[in-house]
């Protein structure tokens, strides 16, 4: 908080403090406080700020709008957040997962650009291809989609296994849970250390 008040002299350094802090905030599930960030923010830009942080900061408050249900704000913020930055730059995928991810959460992931998913889903890095494989299952129990969700489930705990991802195994075994509801086995008895791990 003290780091919010007392600003910075590099603007840009301090822009991406604020647009950071909005997501941390988001995620600690301190909705208000993530608003007065969004607010410095709004407040800071200006042509001095690089267009890269100006399309990280967009993609984070379009995280916030998700969080409070505002989807159509979400969604303009998304777009302006992907209009701002180039495919070929490498914090392309950075936003662009931010975004997947509040997209997946509502089942519209497969609405989105071609483009922008085949980049998405053509990761090398192993921690990265989790993410990409997480935002696709999300997607999968939003939209019912059994058979490819039991695929991505499968891929989910190889990767936790081959990159030790331990603090990952709990949200994959709840989505695990969610895919034996989806395919109609409502005992409560299997819900349980789905994953053996």
């Amino acid at each position: 908080d003290q780091a919010v008040i007392n600003g910075h002299q590099d603007s840009e350094l301090y822009f991406l403090f604020i647009a950071y802090s909005i997501g941390f905030s988001v995620g600690g599930h301190q909705i208000e406080k993530a608003n007065t960030l969004a607010a410095i923010g709004n407040s800071l830009l200006s042509e001095k700020i690089h267009i890269t942080l100006k399309a990280y900061f967009a993609s984070s408050v379009a995280g916030l709008k998700f969080a409070e249900n505002k989807f159509e704000e979400c969604d303009k913020f998304a777009k302006e957040a992907l209009a701002q930055i180039d495919k070929k730059n490498p914090r392309f995928i950075s936003i662009f997962g931010i975004i997947a991810t509040t997209l997946a959460y509502r089942g519209q992931l497969k609405d989105f650009d071609l483009v922008d998913l085949e980049i998405f889903e053509s990761q090398k890095n192993e921690y990265r291809i989790f993410g990409v494989i997480q935002t696709k299952l999300n997607n999968c129990i939003i939209i019912g989609d059994l058979k490819e969700g039991i695929g991505l489930f499968e891929l989910a705990k190889q990767k936790i296994k081959e990159l030790n991802l331990g603090i990952n195994s709990e949200v994959i075994q709840n989505m695990g849970d969610l895919l034996k509801i989806l395919s109609r086995n409502y005992d409560e008895n299997q819900y349980e250390n789905v994953l053996k791990m």
